[in-house]
């Protein structure tokens, strides 16, 4: 998922559900450090399914288990409370 970007005068904003934004962050940091889902279900200790599930935007992971992802990668998830437009 690619970065948000201001949008122009006529565009709509479209907003993503916390739990999706983590698992597009978690993808892109996959990506960024060129690892496969093989090698974060290594990192995690986990089997290739448990990974699946965790990138799967469709399947409810717990939030904790994309922190775990991310701290794999050395990275950490930052959450901010905006004001709503």
């Amino acid at each position: 998922m690619p970065a948000p970007s201001a949008p122009e005068p006529g565009e709509h904003v479209v907003y993503v559900p916390a739990l999706t934004a983590a698992k597009a962050l978690l993808s892109n940091a996959m990506i960024e450090a060129g690892w496969r889902k093989a090698d974060l279900a290594r990192a995690l200790d986990c089997h290739a399914p448990q990974v699946e599930r965790l990138l799967d935007v469709n399947h409810h992971s717990k939030l904790d288990q994309i922190e775990r992802a991310l701290a794999a990668l050395g990275r950490r998830l930052v959450v901010d409370v905006q004001r709503a437009a």
